[in-house]
C-alpha cells in the first residue's frame, strides 16, 4: 500500500506539486504563503497546478519561507543563489 502523503499519490489519483506538500506540512494556507512571498494567493494556486512556474527570483522566496531550496521546492528550476550573476563591466573587457 503507497504512503498516503507520497507526492506521487493522492485520493483523488492526482499527484500533489511538492509545493504544496510543502506547503501543507508547515501547516500554511496559500494565503499564509503568499503573504509571506508578497505575492498574489492566485499565483501560490497556479505555480501549485503547474500551469505555470514561478520566476527564479519568486521560487526563491517561495523555497525560503518555506525554508528549503528551490530544487527541492520546484525540481528542474534552477536555484537562484546557483546561478551566478552577470557582471555588467564583464562585457566590456573583452
Amino acid at each position: 500500500m503507497p504512503n498516503k502523503f507520497s507526492p506521487r499519490t493522492t485520493f483523488s489519483s492526482r499527484p500533489f506539486s511538492p509545493l504544496k506538500l510543502y506547503r501543507l506540512n508547515r501547516g500554511l494556507r496559500q494565503e499564509d504563503l503568499a503573504q509571506l512571498v508578497g505575492i498574489k494567493q492566485s499565483q501560490i494556486t497556479v505555480f501549485e497546478s503547474g500551469r505555470r512556474r514561478p520566476s527564479t527570483k519568486i521560487a526563491a522566496a517561495i523555497a525560503g519561507a518555506l525554508g528549503l531550496t528551490t530544487r527541492e521546492v520546484f525540481p528542474g528550476l534552477e536555484d537562484a543563489a546557483a546561478v551566478p550573476e552577470k557582471d555588467p563591466d564583464e562585457s566590456q573587457r573583452s
